[in-house]
């Protein structure tokens, strides 16, 4: 079976949007929690338009902080390199945010290490 460079970053792409769609999920439940309770005679619709225009901003966020843990976990040495350019060949078990790390990966395939 073949890597496929564009298969991984369309899988990074999915796992972000389930990340960020998950946490909107969240976040508009506990809203709807407290608006329904101030406010009893609120209509749905206005918590699925606040999903729907927070979820770029939601995944805009998870993609900087995914780069932020990797380049974290970068300088601190949670990552093992190899090869010319440097490639990601291992990921410490104790790495914070890891799969921030492994969610930065899977988006940016270019930086795993692969066999040819």
């Amino acid at each position: 079976m073949d890597w496929d460079s564009k298969k991984e970053r369309l899988k990074g792409q999915v796992m972000l949007t389930a990340y960020a769609l998950l946490g909107n999920e969240i976040l508009a439940w506990v809203l709807s929690c407290l608006v329904m309770v101030l406010y009893p005679g609120t209509q749905r619709w206005w918590f699925v338009a606040f999903g729907a225009l927070t979820m770029p901003a939601t995944m805009r966020w998870l993609r900087f902080d995914a780069k932020k843990a990797y380049e974290t976990a970068a300088s601190r040495q949670f990552l093992g390199f190899d090869g010319i350019p440097p490639r990601v060949i291992s990921i410490a078990n104790d790495c914070p945010g890891r799969w921030l790390v492994l969610l930065h990966i899977q988006m940016h395939p270019e930086l795993r290490w692969r066999e040819r």
